[in-house]
């Protein structure tokens, strides 16, 4: 992949298994889009292990804490090898995705 192409996946993930957005060392993404048909985290997470938490659907809290529910696609986030992103399920299986572009 090369500058300016476009990323987009969808996955299944449950509460004991998601994914995670890592790009390769030296890539940086921005994810512009992202979306789900239930209650999924998403948490972003540096090279430190700290994280916080996004939470798209109508779920209860989950730790750690704070957490944002979100349901719009006008998004900007940026991740690279050191700072990337967990994706699992609140309930239940669920399937989400996002799109964006390798920068």
């Amino acid at each position: 992949m090369t500058s300016g192409d476009v990323i987009t996946s969808s996955y299944n993930s449950t509460t004991t298994g998601g994914y995670t957005i890592q790009p390769a060392v030296g890539v940086q993404i921005m994810i512009t889009a992202m979306w789900s048909t239930g209650n999924v985290a998403w948490r972003p997470t540096n090279a430190s292990g700290s994280n916080g938490t996004m939470e798209m659907g109508s779920g209860g809290s989950i730790a750690p804490s704070p957490y944002i529910k979100t349901f719009g696609s006008n998004l900007k986030l940026f991740f690279t090898n050191s700072e990337y992103l967990d994706i699992f399920s609140i309930s239940g299986t669920q399937s989400s995705g996002y799109s964006g572009i390798e920068i």
